[in-house]
């Protein structure tokens, strides 16, 4: 047998097909290459997506607390001076009220509040419940935070050695 004639045809073919394989390799490689990045970018979006979100949420937390405070701030001192005269007498009272079942302090029996002096850092508040005895409630401002110091109706020398040791005029109670 004789071998069939190569024609000049069959060589330009063969290297036209060796060229489309070839792109063909490189087109796939090239898809393969783009599918690692997308999905390395899709990873890395997500993990700053997480983090925007921790740190959204954490801003919120962050406001929320600051609105409180500046609240808070916007209360002028004599509303500081009655919310801690009676948080600090409501606590003694209420302890009273347990062992002896008599009065406790409540919204609907809120006293009525009446700053008798202010003698910085000092304030003298006059504290009167319905159907109790009014009491007197000695406060003074450290550090910008109002510290109840006594509260009662009357004076008594453990008092006043009290009230001494923290340098309050004696024209406070006068």
């Amino acid at each position: 047998m004789k071998p069939s004639p190569v024609s000049p045809d069959t060589g330009k073919r063969r290297r036209a097909f060796s060229f489309v394989g070839v792109l063909f390799l490189l087109a796939l490689l090239g898809v393969g290459i783009m599918t690692y990045l997308w999905y390395d970018q899709k990873t890395a979006v997500d993990a700053k997506l997480d983090e925007l979100n921790a740190s959204t949420q954490t801003i919120t937390t962050l406001n929320a607390e600051l609105q409180k405070l500046k609240k808070a701030a916007d209360k002028s001192d004599d509303e500081l001076i009655g919310e801690t005269c009676i948080a600090y007498v409501a606590s003694f009272t209420h302890s009273r009220a347990i062992s002896s079942g008599t009065f406790t302090i409540t919204q609907k029996n809120p006293p009525t509040i009446t700053i008798v002096k202010k003698e910085p850092p000092f304030a003298l508040v006059r504290l009167e419940y319905p159907e109790v005895t009014p009491s007197r409630c000695v406060v003074k401002k450290t550090n910008g935070i109002w510290i109840p110091y006594y509260s009662g109706t009357g004076v008594s020398s453990a008092t006043e050695d009290t009230l001494n040791s923290i340098d309050m005029p004696d024209s406070l109670l006068q």
